[in-house]
C-alpha cells in the first residue's frame, strides 16, 4: 500500500515556515472582502478564512481544529482576531461551516465531490495505470487530473481504493490481452517450459535454463552460450514480436518472472503466467544479443591488447639485431665514402658485408613490418584460434548501419559465404574497399598501391580486419544490432523534432544558456576569449604554474594545517560515542525512517510476513555486509538461509534500494553538520573494484587496479554521503557514467558540479556535460599533455602562447549543434540515459559527424576549464579535497563490506549490481548515524563551554569506524560443560 508521504497527495506542515505562512497563508484583500459580506461573527470569520485558505492548499475542505496552532495564529493575527482558539471546535459543527463551504466552492470555481467527479477520477487512474505500474504514480497522476478540472479531492483512502483497483484492472486487461495473443502451439511451448526438467539435469527445469547468464568468455564458454542462445531464439521466434507494454510496466513484469522460480510460477493464475514466460523469454533473448555482441568485442580488444603487448616484447627482444642493423649501415657509409671509383666503392661496399645480405634483407623487412608500433602482424596468430567462435557471434547479430555507407555489410557476407573455403587468397570482385586503412592494406593485399576492384587478398588479414573494424564501429554506434538494446540505434529513443521545438527554449532557460545557435556559438567564443585573455594577463602574478619548454607544469598543492582542536575533539568523540555494532545501527534506522515500508512483494500485493522489518533488517546486514545467507543465519539465531534470500528475490529490486537511499539522504540532509562539510552543490566520482567469481561476464583483469573483477562507481556529495551507484565491469571507461548519477539523483541534495578523477578529461564528456547544466571540474594529471585551443588562430598571447596548439573548428560545432541539443533534451526528459549517448559518441568514428561535434564542443568547454584550473588556486584546492572524499568513502564502503574478503560471490549480474546498492544504503545509514551521535557530542561540549569554530567542525568526518562493532558480540560462558574426549576411537 502506497503511504500518503509517498504521494503528492497535499497535506498541512505541522510546522510551517515564516515565509509559508507570509505566502500562502496572508488572506489578500478581495478575500477580506468576500469574508466581510459572509461573516460578522468572529469565530464564523475566522473560520471561513482558515476554510479559504487550507483549501487553496489542499485542494480539499479540512476540520478547522485540524489546522496546525502555528496556522490559525497567523490567519488569526492578519484578521485582528483575539480569542481563545479552543472556541473554534464548535465552529466544525456548526450551520455557518456548510454556508461557508458552498460560497468558497464558488468562489473559487470548485466542483464539489460527486458521482461524476468520483467516475473522472476511477476513468482517468484506469488510464494512468495502463502505463503506470506504482500505485503513488497512478495517485499523482490523478490528482494531477483532478486539479487541473478544478475539481474538490477526495479523501486518500479512495484514491488509494481507487488507484489499486485500476492497477489490478490494467494488468488483468494486459495478461488476457498477451495470453490472446499466443498461439496454441505457443501456449504448449510455455506449458512445457513450466513442467519439464532437464534430461542431462533433472534437478533443473527449462524455466532454470533459460534464465541462464553467460559466464566468464572462454572458447568452450562461448561455444555454450552461442548454442544457448540458439535454443532460446527458438522460443522467441514461436512469441508475438510486437507486444506493446510501457516500460514500467515490463520493467516490474520481467522483475518478478525472474524472482519466481517454477513452483511459485505455477501457482499464478494461468493468464499471468503465460504472459510473464513470454515477457521474460523476449528480454532474455533481447540481453543474450546484448552479450553475444558484448563476448565479440571483448574477443577483439583482447587480440589488439595481446598483439600490442606482443610488440613491445619483440621490440625489446630485437635489441640486438637493431644494434647489428645500425653497424652494417655504418660500414655500408664508410665503405661508400671510400676515395676512388664507383667501382671501388661498390667492392668496398660488398668486402663490407660481414653476412649473407639476404638474410640482411630479411631482417630488414621484419623491422619494417613493425615499424610505427604496427601490431597488426601479431593479431593474426591469436585471431586464428577464436576464428571460429567470432563467426559463431556474429552469426547471431543482425547488424544495420545507421548510415548510407553499408560496405562493411557488404564485406560481412562475402566473408561468410567463404567461411568454410580453405583457400587462402579471396576474389573480392566489384567489392568496396575503401574502409581499410594503409596498415591493413598492405597486410591484406601485399602492396601499398590502393586499388579498389578485383583484387585477390589475404582471407585471413581480411577476416581479421573486417571483425576488428565491426567491432570499433559496433562500439561508436555506426553499426547496430537489430532487437538488441544496449547496441540498437539510440537515435529511435530520442524525442521527435516537434517536441524538440517545443521544450528547447524553456530547456535553455532551465539550464542557463541561449539555445539560439549563433547566440550560443557566440558565447562560447567569448567566454574561450574570456578565459585565455584573464589567465594570460595573471600569469605572471601565478608563482605555482610554470611553462618551460612549451609544457606546463604545477606545483602540488600543500596540506592545510591541522586545526589545533582537532585531536581534542575527535578524542571526545571517540571517548562519548557509545559503542554499538552494524545490526543495532540497521535496527534504529528502521525505526526512525521506516525503510522497510518500500520493500513489498514485486507483485505489488501487501507482505505476509509476520516479522517483516526483522526480515528487511537481516536482509540489508547480510547483502550490504557481504555475509551471504548461509553464513548470516549462522550469525544470527531463529533464521535460515532460505528465509533471508527470499526478502531479496521477492521484495527487494535495485530501483526499491535506490529510494531507500533517497530517504536516507533526505534524513541526513536535515543535519546542520554536513552543511559545515559542503554545500551540496558538488559531487565527486570515483570507482572502486569489487572481487568476482572470475565464471560470469561481468567479470575481468583491469591493470589499473592489478585484478578481476567489477567497479563499484559512486557519486559523493561534498557533505559525505553517497548520492548514486554503479556496478560496471572493469573494462568500462568510467567516465560515460559520470552524468548518470547526477542525471538520476532524486534526492534532496542535488549538484550541478561534479569533480572526477582523470579519466574524467573526456572531451565528449565535457561537452555533454555543459548541455545538460552540469559543470564538470575533474582532477588533472598529466596537464602537459592536453591539448588548449584558441578561439580564433589570429589570436596570440604574451605569456600563455605555447599551449594552444589548434583552433576550434566552430562550423563543425554549428552545423551539428541542433542534434545535440536534441540528444541533451532526451537524456534530460529520461527517454535515453547519458552513457548510452557517451558509449556511442564517446568513441572515435570516422563516419559520425555528432562524434565529432560533441567532440568539438567538449574542446571548448575543457579548454574554459584548464585556463581556470591553472589560473585558480582554489579551484584546484577544492577539486583536491572532493576527490580525496571519494577515496575516503571507497575505503570506509570496503571496511562495511567485511564479508567473504571483499569477494562477491553472486554469479548472477542483477544480483550483483543489488550487492553494490545494499552495500551504499547500508554504508550511508552508518553515516548518518554517526552524523545523529556526533551531532549530540557537539551539543554536550558547547553546553560544556568549548567553543568549536567551523574550521574544526570542517576537519571531521562521519566515515568513524571506532564506535562500530562490525562483528557483533559473541557471550562466553565458563561455567558451561565442555563434551568429554575420548582417545581411542576406531575410526575404521
Amino acid at each position: 500500500m502506497a503511504a500518503i508521504y509517498q504521494t503528492a497527495y497535499p497535506r498541512l506542515k505541522s510546522n510551517p515556515s515564516v515565509e509559508d505562512l507570509v505566502t500562502v497563508y496572508t488572506p489578500s484583500e478581495e478575500e477580506m472582502e468576500l469574508m466581510n459580506s459572509y461573516s460578522q461573527r468572529p469565530i464564523a470569520r475566522l473560520g471561513f478564512m482558515i476554510l479559504l485558505k487550507t483549501f487553496q492548499r489542499l485542494g480539499y475542505f479540512v476540520l478547522v481544529s485540524d489546522v496546525p496552532e502555528k496556522i490559525v495564529n497567523h490567519i488569526m493575527e492578519c484578521l485582528e482576531s483575539k480569542f481563545k482558539t479552543e472556541k473554534l471546535d464548535t465552529y466544525d459543527t456548526s450551520g455557518a461551516r456548510q454556508r461557508h463551504l458552498k460560497i468558497i466552492r464558488d468562489y473559487l470555481g470548485i466542483t464539489p465531490i460527486n458521482r461524476h467527479t468520483l467516475n473522472f477520477l476511477k476513468l482517468g487512474m484506469q488510464e494512468a495505470a495502463k502505463t503506470k505500474e506504482e500505485v503513488s504514480d497512478i495517485i499523482n497522476i490523478g490528482l494531477e487530473t483532478m486539479t487541473n478540472v478544478r475539481y474538490e479531492l477526495p479523501s486518500y483512502s479512495t484514491f488509494l481504493r481507487e488507484a489499486k483497483a485500476a492497477r489490478v484492472g490494467a494488468n488483468r486487461f494486459i495478461y488476457e490481452s498477451i495470453y490472446m495473443s499466443l498461439s496454441d502451439p505457443s501456449k504448449k511451448m510455455i506449458h512445457n517450459i513450466l513442467t519439464s526438467n532437464l534430461e542431462s539435469n533433472p534437478s533443473q527445469s527449462l524455466w532454470d535454463l533459460i534464465k541462464k547468464e553467460p559466464k566468464k568468455p572462454t572458447l568452450n564458454n562461448v561455444r555454450n552460450f552461442v548454442q544457448h542462445l540458439h535454443w532460446l531464439r527458438g522460443f522467441n521466434d514461436c512469441l508475438p514480436q510486437n507486444i506493446s507494454l510501457s516500460e514500467s510496466k515490463l520493467k516490474r513484469s520481467i522483475i518478478e518472472a525472474r524472482a519466481l522460480n517454477i513452483s511459485d510460477m505455477n501457482k499464478l493464475t494461468e493468464h499471468k503466467k503465460y504472459t510473464l514466460v513470454t515477457l521474460f523469454i523476449q528480454s532474455q533473448t533481447q540481453k543474450s544479443l546484448d552479450d553475444i555482441t558484448d563476448i565479440f568485442i571483448r574477443i577483439i580488444q583482447k587480440i589488439v591488447q595481446n598483439a600490442q603487448n606482443a610488440l613491445k616484447e619483440y621490440q625489446n627482444s630485437q635489441t640486438e639485431y637493431t644494434e647489428n642493423l645500425i653497424m652494417a649501415l655504418r660500414d655500408i657509409i664508410k665503405a661508400y665514402q671510400t676515395s676512388g671509383t664507383k667501382t671501388a666503392r661498390f667492392d668496398a661496399i660488398s668486402y663490407s658485408f660481414k653476412e649473407d645480405p639476404k638474410e640482411l634483407e630479411k631482417r630488414c623487412d621484419q623491422q619494417l613490418a613493425y615499424s610505427n608500433n604496427n601490431y597488426l602482424p601479431f593479431m593474426l596468430p591469436l585471431f586464428q584460434d577464436k576464428r571460429s567462435v567470432l563467426f559463431d557471434c556474429i552469426s547471431h547479430l543482425k547488424l544495420l548501419s545507421t548510415t548510407q555507407d553499408e560496405t562493411l555489410l557488404e564485406a560481412l557476407s562475402l566473408v561468410r559465404l567463404n567461411r568454410r573455403s580453405r583457400k587462402p587468397i579471396l576474389d573480392t570482385g566489384n567489392l568496396n574497399l575503401s574502409w581499410i586503412s594503409d596498415k591493413w592494406w598492405k597486410l591484406i593485399t601485399g602492396s601499398s598501391a590502393r586499388i579498389t576492384s578485383n583484387i585477390e587478398i589475404q582471407k585471413n588479414y581480411f577476416e581479421l580486419c573486417l571483425f576488428t573494424t565491426i567491432a570499433q564501429e559496433l562500439k561508436s554506434g555506426d553499426l547496430v544490432v537489430e532487437s538488441s538494446d544496449k547496441y540498437s540505434d539510440f537515435r529511435d529513443q530520442l524525442i521527435s523534432w516537434e517536441e524538440y521545438e517545443l521544450q528547447i527554449d524553456q530547456y535553455g532557460k532551465q539550464i542557463g544558456i541561449n539555445t539560439s545557435i549563433p547566440d550560443l556559438i557566440v558565447n562560447l567564443k567569448r567566454k574561450l576569449s574570456d578565459a585565455a585573455r584573464r589567465a594570460d594577463d595573471q600569469f605572471p602574478d601565478n608563482d605555482q604554474v610554470k611553462i618551460e619548454n612549451g609544457e606546463l607544469s604545477i606545483q602540488r598543492i600543500k596540506s592545510k594545517p591541522i586545526p589545533i582542536l582537532l585531536d581534542k575533539i575527535n578524542k571526545a568523540m571517540d571517548d562519548r560515542m557509545m559503542e554499538t555494532n552494524i545490526l543495532d545501527v540497521l535496527s534504529h534506522m528502521e525505526k526512525w525512517l521506516g525503510l522497510s515500508k518500500g520493500f513489498k512483494p514485486l507483485s505489488g500485493h501487501q507482505t505476509k510476513l509476520m516479522d517483516h522489518q526483522r526480515r528487511f533488517i537481516i536482509t540489508l546486514f547480510c547483502y550490504g555486509c557481504n555475509l551471504g545467507p548461509t553464513q548470516t543465519s549462522r550469525s544470527i539465531t531463529g533464521i535460515n538461509r532460505k528465509q533471508i534470500a527470499w526478502l531479496n528475490l521477492h521484495h527487494s529490486t535495485e530501483d526499491k534500494i535506490d529510494e531507500a537511499i533517497v530517504k536516507v539522504i533526505n534524513a541526513y540532509n536535515k543535519f546542520s553538520l554536513p552543511k559545515i562539510w559542503g554545500t551540496g552543490q558538488s559531487a565527486s566520482v570515483d570507482g572502486t573494484k569489487w572481487d568476482l567469481y572470475e565464471q560470469n561476464l561481468l567479470s575481468e583483469y583491469h591493470v589499473r587496479y592489478m585484478g578481476s573483477g567489477g567497479i563499484g562507481y559512486y557519486h559523493l556529495s561534498d557533505t559525505y554521503i553517497a548520492l548514486f551507484s554503479h556496478f560496471i565491469p572493469c573494462g568500462v571507461y568510467e567516465a560515460i557514467y559520470i552524468l548518470d548519477g547526477i542525471l538520476k539523483n532524486m534526492a534532496d541534495i542535488q549538484p550541478d558540479t561534479v569533480h572526477g578523477d582523470t579519466q574524467s578529461q573526456s572531451e565528449a564528456v565535457f561537452g555533454l556535460a555543459h548541455l545538460l547544466g552540469i559543470k564538470l571540474m575533474p582532477r588533472i594529471r598529466g596537464i602537459k599533455n592536453l591539448k588548449f585551443y584558441r578561439a580564433d588562430k589570429e589570436q596570440s598571447f604574451k605569456h600563455i602562447h605555447p599551449l594552444f596548439k589548434d583552433t576550434i573548428k566552430w562550423e563543425l560545432i554549428e552545423s551539428n549543434l541542433p542534434d545535440i541539443l536534441r540528444i541533451a533534451l532526451s537524456i534530460k526528459s529520461g527517454k535515453v540515459n547519458a552513457s548510452t549517448i557517451l558509449r556511442r559518441l564517446g568513441t572515435y568514428s570516422r563516419k559520425n559527424k555528432l562524434y565529432l561535434a560533441l567532440r568539438e564542443l567538449g574542446r571548448v568547454i575543457r579548454t574554459i576549464f584548464l585556463l581556470e584550473y591553472i589560473t585558480e588556486a582554489q579551484m584546484r584546492e577544492t577539486i583536491h579535497s572532493a576527490t580525496c572524499k571519494s577515496e575516503e568513502f571507497n575505503d570506509f564502503l570496503q571496511w562495511v563490506m567485511f564479508g567473504n574478503n571483499g569477494l562477491i560471490a553472486e554469479n548472477i549480474r542483477h544480483e550483483q549490481q543489488k550487492v553494490i546498492k545494499y552495500n551504499h544504503l547500508v554504508a550511508n545509514m552508518i553515516i548518518l548515524y554517526n552524523v545523529i551521535t556526533m551531532t549530540n557530542v557537539i551539543r554536550e561540549l558547547s553546553q560544556e563551554g568549548l567553543q568549536i569554530d567551523a574550521e574544526t567542525l570542517g576537519a571531521t568526518s562521519p566515515f568513524r569506524r571506532e564506535n562500530i562493532n562490525r562483528f557483533g558480540t559473541y557471550s562466553l560462558d565458563m561455567e558451561r560443560e565442555g563434551p568429554e574426549i575420548e582417545f581411542n576411537i576406531p575410526v575404521t
